[in-house]
């Protein structure tokens, strides 16, 4: 199974460390912790629409190739209608004095900026608007980053402890 895949991959490959996604969608990943892999990170769900082909889209489909982004046109009109929602749900210019609001879930970024109930209401009118176009959300569950250190740093084992998982995947220096 997987065990000797994995060994495998150490014996060939020789990293220091592995990192695995596992979506929240199919379970914990409660096992990976019986090879060795320690959770890193608690990924938020994500989003994304079936439109009236049937078919899969994404708010933000960045570079990736695989991901059909929502059609321009649909894109377009919602950052317009959610900037005039913002607007008048602020009461004033908008956050950012009257140019493009930000739309954080459009712009691949998962952070809530501020009041979290004031987000929670936009992302439920990002929905509304979708859907009167056909565009319906459907949500997953999320994902968790693993980490399975194989050989620790040097300096760590000087150290006596082992380094911090974090650091080394943002690649930061501790």
């Amino acid at each position: 199974g997987i065990s000797k895949l994995l060994k495998a991959f150490e014996r060939d490959a020789e990293p220091d460390e592995v990192v695995t996604v596992i979506d929240r969608d199919w379970g914990a990943g409660s096992g990976w912790a019986s090879l060795g892999f320690r959770p890193l990170r608690r990924l938020p769900p994500v989003a994304f629409y079936v439109g009236p082909d049937g078919l899969r889209c994404h708010t933000a489909a960045g570079s990736n190739p695989y991901r059909r982004p929502l059609p321009d046109m649909i894109l377009t009109s919602l950052k317009e209608h959610m900037t005039h929602w913002r607007v008048r749900a602020q009461g004033s210019a908008g956050a950012d004095g009257g140019e493009h609001v930000s739309l954080s879930r459009f712009e691949g970024s998962h952070a809530t900026a501020g009041n979290d109930e004031a987000e929670l209401a936009a992302h439920a009118e990002e929905e509304r608007f979708l859907a009167s176009r056909g565009f319906f959300a459907v949500h997953d569950a999320g994902a968790t980053r693993h980490l399975l250190i194989i050989r620790p740093e040097p300096s760590s084992l000087a150290n006596g402890r082992d380094r911090d998982p974090q650091l080394s995947l943002r690649g930061d220096s501790p």
